[in-house]
């Protein structure tokens, strides 16, 4: 299939939560499909699925999931897609810790926190396999995505600037 995408699940939360962590939407709306081929910009969607939130995209920020987590004290499960080039990411974020794991060509590259339950035999991720544990922990099938319109995301810092100092003097 060949997708170059990330999926992130926000168990429990609205879009208006989504503020506490400082993303608000911009606007802007697309299909969930458009907004899956965007690809790995530094693009960030959101459909409502049920009483979840799925982000489609990356975002600029490397840990989205702990940030998530944080901010709205909720599980957040992402899934980022790398099949181009054979690479997978299963991340989640949760009252009990944290899970980490990634796999590139068929080898593990990452192994961190307690395996979890849907991991069961899996060994190393593939598309599929990584499809099958977003599922399995989420309820998120994909083809349930199809009906959804997402809305584009904007990302506005929380944290208030810091004013510069001079090098000599005060300020």
């Amino acid at each position: 299939m060949g997708w170059k995408t990330a999926l992130t699940v926000v168990r429990g939360a609205s879009v208006e939560d989504l503020a506490k962590a400082g993303y608000t939407p911009d606007g802007g709306t697309s299909t969930p499909d458009e907004a899956i081929a965007e690809g790995l910009g530094d693009h960030l969607s959101v459909v409502v699925h049920g009483d979840d939130l799925v982000l489609i995209g990356r975002g600029t920020d490397p840990d989205l999931a702990g940030t998530l987590h944080s901010a709205l004290d909720v599980e957040v499960a992402h899934a980022f897609f790398m099949s181009t080039v054979d690479y997978y990411t299963w991340t989640v974020a949760h009252a009990g810790g944290r899970r980490s794991w990634s796999c590139g060509e068929g080898e593990v590259v990452v192994d961190e926190g307690d395996p979890l339950p849907e991991e069961g035999t899996l060994r190393v991720l593939d598309e599929r396999g990584l499809r099958r544990l977003l599922e399995a922990r989420t309820g998120l099938r994909l083809a349930d995505l199809a009906t959804g319109t997402a809305q584009s995301l904007a990302f506005t810092s929380t944290v208030p600037e810091r004013r510069k100092r001079r090098w000599f003097g005060r300020g």
